[in-house]
């Protein structure tokens, strides 16, 4: 049986081995990063290891023969080290499944992932041009939503991010006025604090997380559409004004790539206009124009780098995926059902919770789904 010391020793051998989508068969292991989930498929069993181990340090996982690997009690995927989780994969079609739904019909509101695997939704707009304030949390692990505190503003068409620390920050929004006003939720106490505002005030913007753990925040509307684009380091609580967006615009998406630059696409009035934003050189440059002129869509990173992108202000359950490495979009598996401006995000798992949204004019839905994107069809250990 592999010990945990064993396991971490061997990392610092192995630790090349996360650096590309690598076969299991090649190298006979695989390493996940803290943080992270593989997929790794290998003498016929196809497993999703993530790795919140509590040293910190990346897992190694020994795939050489099925005993190690797969079969019998001191096999990996049977004896693994306390804070590292293993999942079944999925049968190598892209899929959508209905999990529980949301306690609240709603649309325009955030979703962000918490570090240890949950997802925290709040805010937004509900029938009757009602804002709301409530945060709930779902647990993907027992498919159970729960009421958290709430957010100290009602309020929708908010820019959300997490944050170092595990926290995730909430800014701007309409509470029937626009607001500049941002908190952070920390899950560990289940606390709202106010942090520095924004420079303006705004409604209709889109926060993403960096990956140094800072968070951007860009366009958005307050009158006008807006251009400016801020970074928030929650180191010191300070936000600083960076390159503008090319254009000004809102109701967009925005989201970090696995390179840790940001894809920002479409929205009013830029239609289907595409920038990425380099956060160490501070500039943006013209990417692949979305395929089709919309705003008020949810997007999120999958597990396989692609940028999801669905829904719209058409009502439309049609998603779109961009490949970072070919700079393309392709259209894929629809949604169950039309939504304007639902929420989505990356689950640490690689799979993607969209929920919520307008499915047709003056009504909002409480309904989850979770995309798949497939499994590998060969032996790997791929991110």
């Amino acid at each position: 049986m592999w010990s945990v010391g064993a396991i971490l020793r061997l990392t610092a051998v192995a630790i090349f081995c996360v650096l590309l989508p690598l076969s299991a068969d090649a190298l006979d292991f695989c390493t996940v990063p803290h943080g992270q989930t593989y997929t790794i498929n290998e003498h016929s069993t196809c497993r999703r290891v993530q790795n919140n181990h509590a040293s910190g340090q990346a897992i190694f996982v020994p795939t050489k023969t099925d005993a190690e690997w797969s079969a019998g009690g001191n096999a990996f995927i049977n004896a693994t080290p306390a804070g590292v989780t293993v999942s079944g994969c999925s049968s190598g079609s892209p899929s959508w499944t209905a999990v529980a739904s949301m306690p609240q019909s709603k649309g325009i509101f955030s979703m962000e992932t918490l570090d240890d695997g949950r997802v925290l939704a709040c805010a937004g707009l509900m029938a009757g041009s009602s804002n709301t304030n409530r945060c709930d949390i779902y647990d993907p692990g027992t498919n159970i939503w729960t009421q958290v505190a709430n957010l100290p503003q009602s309020k929708f068409g908010i820019a959300s991010a997490r944050i170092d620390g595990g926290k995730i920050l909430i800014c701007a929004g309409s509470t029937g006025s626009y607001t500049n006003r941002c908190d952070t939720y920390d899950p560990s106490n289940n606390t709202w604090t106010q942090v520095a505002n924004l420079s303006q005030a705004k409604a209709y913007t889109v926060g993403a997380s960096l990956a140094d753990g800072r968070a951007m925040i860009c366009g958005g509307f307050g009158g006008s559409a807006s251009n400016r684009c801020e970074i928030y380091n929650p180191s010191n609580n300070t936000w600083t004004t960076v390159a503008n967006f090319p254009v000004a615009k809102q109701r967009h998406i925005m989201d970090l790539m696995n390179d840790g630059r940001i894809l920002a696409c479409a929205g009013a009035p830029d239609a289907n206009g595409c920038d990425i934003y380099d956060p160490i050189a501070n500039t943006w440059a013209a990417a692949t124009n979305f395929p089709r002129s919309e705003s008020l869509m949810a997007s999120a990173r999958l597990g396989n780098g692609q940028i999801m992108v669905c829904g719209g202000a058409a009502y439309t359950n049609r998603c779109d995926f961009y490949d970072p490495t070919a700079q393309t979009w392709t259209t894929g598996l629809s949604m169950p059902a039309n939504r304007m401006w639902p929420a989505a995000t990356k689950l640490n798992d690689g799979r993607v919770l969209l929920c919520g949204g307008s499915p047709a004019a003056n009504n909002y839905t409480n309904t989850c789904y979770i995309y798949d994107a497939g499994g590998p069809a060969g032996a790997s250990c791929t991110p």
